[in-house]
């Protein structure tokens, strides 16, 4: 099924800007965001500021990589791969019944918690980016 270009291109140009968005407001606040990594604890704690920087990067990366045609598949894919990572982290945290712990994804509103919710606006969003 093919999609009207101009809904596709909506489609990458939110992406993209939701993408930067996240970036730029994970690089004001560095420290707190490995904090966020820390308190989801899915990876060794030693890692966290290196996690925080890694995502930082990859958001940025992937939002140009949408906005440029020659790499808008491969970025569309590593987002939506990413949207699931997320997802995932949040599960994980969910099932151990840790939803007291800031999500990371509130854009300054500190304390936005984990709920089943973000899990569906995580798979949305990676549908999307596919």
């Amino acid at each position: 099924m093919l999609i009207d270009p101009a809904i596709s291109e909506a489609i990458c140009f939110s992406l993209a800007l939701l993408l930067a968005a996240s970036a730029a407001h994970k690089a004001r606040a560095p420290r707190e965001i490995a904090g966020v990594v820390r308190n989801y604890r899915v990876a060794p704690e030693g890692m966290s500021a290196l996690i925080a920087a890694a995502v930082i990067a990859l958001e940025g990366a992937l939002a140009i990589g949408i906005l440029v045609a020659a790499t808008r598949s491969v970025a569309a894919i590593g987002a939506a791969l990413l949207f699931v990572g997320y997802g995932a982290a949040i599960g994980v945290n969910l099932k151990r019944g840790r939803t007291e712990i800031d999500c990371g994804c509130s854009f300054g509103r500190a304390g936005e918690r984990l709920t089943a919710g973000l899990l569906g606006r995580n798979a949305l969003l990676a549908a999307a980016a596919l």
